[in-house]
């Protein structure tokens, strides 16, 4: 007791209950899980983001494709992905089912089974469709050069998007193709918040988003951060506008996250004992 108990009762205590209320305990219990989980939510959500960067950028560059992720795209990632995202996944409150869980031993890893379960399948997800995009175009979505007077595009569903020289020598085609894949590598992270916000096999990952106004708003900032830096500031984040038709496919690549990691909960998790 933080009130009656005796100074050597405290120093041995191990939780000091500041206010004698015994009803004070079951919120240090939820408060503290909940603390627990909102740093395993982070740690799931920002370990896939590493892998698929680290992955990306390695294949491209021990291929003789060139990292498509420019280092600063990588700094972008890294501010709205460690600072944005861990504001957004820190601040989701506990709830009262987090009580009827059993408690956590000693010997618990941090990263269980579970989360490595979600993290792989949405890091093979992303690196698959990443490295496609690298290797299969130009011919998957149509890219080819074309020039106009006095300046370099490149043609893309038909239409001549104009590129801005970021004097990398790098042509036409390599700048709107790495530009598509670090705009849905991107908007994949966004949309796997939601799923990060469960560690198990929770199936809906937008259950009690609305009352956390906090990821919304980092979402929502995040996301018109982003497209601002491929559409109207192009020079500085060595991006080419692009097209509405590319547009929707990374969108709908990032959006493919969402059922993606609602399917992944019905299978097993990784057996650690494996590894």
């Amino acid at each position: 007791m933080g009130i009656t108990g005796t100074p050597v009762a405290q120093e041995a205590s191990d939780i000091v209950i500041m206010d004698d209320n015994f009803s004070s305990i079951v919120k240090s219990v939820l408060w503290g899980r909940s603390v627990y989980d909102n740093i395993r939510r982070f740690l799931q959500f920002q370990l896939t983001v590493n892998v698929c960067a680290l992955v990306l950028c390695l294949m491209g560059a021990i291929t003789g494709f060139g990292t498509p992720l420019r280092p600063i795209h990588l700094l972008w990632v890294n501010l709205i992905m460690d600072t944005l995202a861990a504001l957004a996944l820190a601040t989701e409150l506990p709830t009262p089912d987090m009580l009827d869980r059993k408690p956590y031993g000693r010997g618990d890893l941090l990263i269980n089974g579970h989360m490595w379960r979600n993290l792989l399948i949405q890091a093979v997800y992303q690196i698959f469709f990443c490295l496609g995009i690298l290797y299969g175009s130009p011919h998957p979505l149509n890219f080819q050069d074309c020039i106009l007077p006095g300046q370099y595009s490149v043609t893309s569903k038909d239409n001549c998007i104009t590129i801005h020289g970021d004097g990398t020598g790098h042509d036409a085609t390599e700048s709107y193709r790495n530009t598509i894949i670090y705009n849905a590598f991107v908007w994949a992270q966004l949309f796997n918040e939601f799923n990060a916000r469960k560690i198990y096999n929770e199936l809906n990952p937008f259950e009690g988003v609305m009352t956390n106004t906090i990821f919304l708003s980092v979402v929502f900032i995040s996301s018109i951060l982003q497209f601002l830096t491929v559409q109207f500031i192009p020079k500085a984040f060595h991006t080419v506008p692009l097209d509405g038709d590319d547009w929707a496919v990374c969108l709908i690549l990032g959006f493919v996250s969402i059922p993606l990691g609602i399917i992944g909960r019905f299978l097993p998790p990784v057996n650690l004992n494996l590894m």
